[in-house]
């Protein structure tokens, strides 16, 4: 009996310590878009993944190649645009703990010679997150997690990999963007293929738990 009452008591903790996910699905439209939702609200509208060059400029769009989709089970959706060393492949899930998880690797070929850095950058609505106009565009930076602030919640991100900085960004008063964006860069070597990878885990969190 002591026994049993001990296991309850630690799947309990174990719940308690999961970040709350409930709220949040994820859906990806026939072309790829991916649309993160909570409360059946998206929180991410999309997404940019570009090569650039040393000014900014776009080089290479990856998401512009014919695209191949595949529904497996458990609800995990992976997409495929190109292919070999000019390819970028997207996998979306539910993780154990129920919160989503996204998962690039992404392969440039070598020899493009004005590439600078690879840009991956997510798309998330202005009416969304609890923060004032007019500030600062950085808000927030890391490489391991950040909580963002969505009014009743925290919308709660962990980067596993934990070598890439991530970036928040209030891009509100842009018209090209007119929205928040989470995005980071990775330098482009003209000398050989670029693989890059990155994985990004979604959940939530009450705001006590901060």
């Amino acid at each position: 009996m002591f026994k049993r009452i001990l296991q309850i008591l630690l799947i309990a903790a174990c719940a308690a310590a999961l970040p709350v996910s409930a709220g949040l699905d994820f859906f990806v439209a026939e072309n790829g878009a991916l649309n993160i939702l909570r409360n059946a609200k998206p929180v991410i509208i999309g997404e940019d993944l570009w090569l650039r060059n040393a000014t900014l400029d776009k080089v290479v769009q990856p998401l512009g190649a014919r695209m191949v989709r595949n529904n497996e089970r458990g609800g995990k959706v992976v997409c495929v645009w190109g292919s070999g060393d000019n390819s970028a492949t997207r996998t979306v899930e539910r993780a154990d703990d129920g919160r989503i998880k996204v998962t690039w690797r992404m392969n440039f070929p070598a020899g493009i010679a004005d590439g600078d850095h690879v840009e991956l950058a997510y798309l998330m609505p202005k009416h969304v997150f609890n923060y004032p106009e007019g500030g600062p565009i950085d808000l927030f930076s890391g490489s391991r997690e950040m909580q963002l602030d969505v009014g009743d919640a925290l919308l709660a991100l962990e980067f596993p990999d934990g070598g890439k900085t991530w970036k928040f960004q209030d891009m509100r008063a842009f018209p090209l963007y007119g929205n928040y964006r989470l995005f980071f860069v990775h330098p482009y070597q003209s000398g050989k293929v670029n693989t890059v990878e990155t994985s990004i885990l979604i959940g939530e969190k009450d705001k006590e738990e901060k």
